[in-house]
């Protein structure tokens, strides 16, 4: 604690000042110069002691130095006059060279920060703004802000909140938060905003910089993620697929469940929540599926036998893509019980084989008989025999194509395939098919056109060239086959000379509309070609050739392999 000032001026300066007169004056050289000069060179040291000891009692008196912005007492000193007299006091001091430095580093940045910041910025000093940049004057939707007292920047019940925040800032020099604040715009639209408050010294003594940072969008868009995250949730918990996060490998442990998965497996959820999965899934088939997930790092699907916790063996569809959990890298898994899709299946083929096995040998038995009243009956009733012949002969066809289509449909293989040979093969499958026909057949493709697909595009194409020439309306028709590249597709093109495509036809295979008694398919020949584009995810196309006939385009995404330069077109197959 430094001493009292004033004080110390009485009881050690004067005395030391007495002292040095006294000693001064008996000194003979002195003496011979005279009293008025002893008394001059004592009393200008104790006129300007007794000047800083004026000067100190005022600055401790009123806390600021005349003549400073601010008054700050910067540092204390003892100064030694070369007259030999001592005084002790505060000389306040300031580097104004420091000062003005600083102040010009704060208006530099504040320059900055008003004419790069897109959030609202402005300076109030005795309640008033003073400045504001553009983005202040576009939030508060006011030409200016300049001279608006602060308080009516915010609402009603806030006015108190912020003159508080300026007061303090003003006092003590900290920059303070207020992280909610109601704001007003010149309109009298309410917004909600953080806002920063510190000191802006460059603006003048008392001036507080504010910045503004919105909170309304902010607020609204969490609002919006957390009805989203409740959805997720709510999904989460009721859907009927059992959702697993596993951990990358897919055999370490279950991170997450929801009670759908639990029920499946017969746990609660707490207890399959930290098990391993190879307590319901063979280990070997659940890294296979994991490892594929993380390889082709996308959408994986498979079939995978779960055993619950009473031993049941229960077959599941597994779908896995990877995800994370929190910050930890995870494995997501659609877990889908499909006892009863396989229950559905088998008592279809059941029907089907029964229906078929019965069809085929009833349709046999009439043809049996019909021989016989055929013979038996005059000749004016043969035409109506080979009319009963005729659509016995369709019904058992169409019973051949029914068992084709579920033995290939049933089946699903990935492979590597030759367009040339695909369109060859599906050449000689239509001519195999109708031996009473001699079709002019042109197959045109790129040499050696791989590409990778599943091998039931062998039984479309087959049925694509079987359909031009069984339905063609004479002997020798004319039938055109290419295989082209389409960017990153192949498009397989069946073109005839035959009557046409019914237009029912193509609007119910292309899903144009749906079947029914007014409009319906004959034969399963299209429906397979359907189904198959379907599955392979392509697209199927139906025109009119010029001049006449039907031109088919199957089109097959993302399985060229490898392309070639286009061959030129092949020799007529005859």
């Amino acid at each position: 604690m430094q001493p009292d000032p004033l004080a110390f001026y009485v009881f050690v300066v004067a005395p030391l000042i007495a002292l040095s007169v006294s000693v001064v004056g008996s000194v003979p050289v002195v003496r011979a110069v005279g009293q008025r000069w002893l008394l001059l060179l004592v009393a200008v040291p104790v006129v300007m002691i007794g000047a800083q000891a004026l000067e100190l009692l005022a600055v401790v008196e009123t806390g600021t130095i005349p003549g400073t912005a601010g008054g700050e007492f910067v540092e204390t000193a003892v100064n030694v006059l070369t007259a030999g007299a001592v005084y002790y006091g505060l000389t306040v001091t300031r580097d104004r060279e420091a000062l003005s430095d600083r102040l010009s580093d704060q208006r530099q940045r504040h320059e900055r920060l008003v004419s790069e910041s897109l959030s609202p910025v402005v300076v109030v000093r005795d309640g008033a703004v003073r400045e504001a940049n553009p983005a202040a004057e576009a939030y508060f939707e006011a030409e200016t802000l300049a001279g608006v007292d602060a308080t009516t920047l915010v609402a009603d019940g806030e006015v108190r909140r912020l003159q508080r925040r300026l007061r303090t800032v003003v006092e003590t020099g900290e920059p303070t938060r207020l992280e909610e604040l109601a704001c007003l715009t010149r309109d009298g639209d309410e917004r909600l905003a953080a806002v920063a408050a510190g000191p802006a010294e460059f603006a003048g003594e008392g001036a507080v910089q504010l910045d503004f940072h919105d909170l309304t969008e902010h607020r609204a868009m969490s609002a919006e993620l957390d009805r989203v995250r409740d959805q997720l949730e709510e999904a989460f918990r009721n859907t009927n697929d059992g959702i697993l996060f596993l951990d990358r490998s897919g055999r370490e442990t279950v991170l997450e469940c929801n009670q759908t998965a639990a029920r499946l497996f017969g746990y609660d959820r707490e207890t399959l929540r930290g098990l391993s999965p190879t307590a319901v899934y063979d280990e070997t088939a659940l890294a296979t599926f994991a490892e594929r997930v993380v390889a082709e790092d996308g959408y994986v699907a498979d079939e995978l036998s779960a055993t619950t916790a009473d031993g049941e063996t229960v077959p599941t569809e597994v779908s896995g893509s990877p995800t994370t959990l929190g910050d930890r890298e995870a494995l997501l898994a659609i877990v889908r019980d499909v006892r009863d899709r396989r229950r559905r299946e088998r008592r279809i083929r059941v029907v089907s084989r029964l229906l078929r096995h019965n069809l085929r040998n009833d349709m046999n038995v009439v043809l049996g008989h019909l021989e016989r009243l055929r013979a038996a009956a005059p000749p004016s009733a043969h035409d109506h025999a080979d009319r009963i012949r005729a659509v016995v002969d369709d019904l058992l066809e169409l019973s051949g194509e029914v068992e084709i289509a579920q033995e290939t449909l049933g089946e699903s293989t990935e492979t590597v395939l030759d367009a040339r040979t695909l369109l060859t093969e599906a050449v000689a499958t239509a001519r195999e098919n109708n031996p009473d026909r001699e079709p002019s057949v042109t197959v045109t493709a790129p040499a050696e056109l791989a590409i990778r697909a599943d091998r039931l595009l062998e039984v479309a194409l087959a049925h694509l060239v079987d359909n031009a020439v069984e339905h063609a309306d004479y002997d020798e028709p004319s039938v055109r086959v290419t295989a082209t590249r389409v960017g990153d597709t192949v498009r397989f093109t069946v073109a005839d000379d035959g009557p046409g495509l019914p237009p029912v036809d193509r609007r119910v295979v292309t899903g144009g509309t749906e079947i029914d008694d007014a409009e319906h398919v004959d034969g399963f020949g299209l429906w397979v070609v359907a189904w198959v584009t379907d599955t392979l995810d392509g697209e199927v196309t139906f025109r009119d050739n010029d001049p006449r006939g039907t031109v088919v385009e199957l089109t097959v995404p993302d399985a060229v392999v490898d392309t070639p330069a286009d061959a030129e077109p092949d020799a007529p197959e005859r």
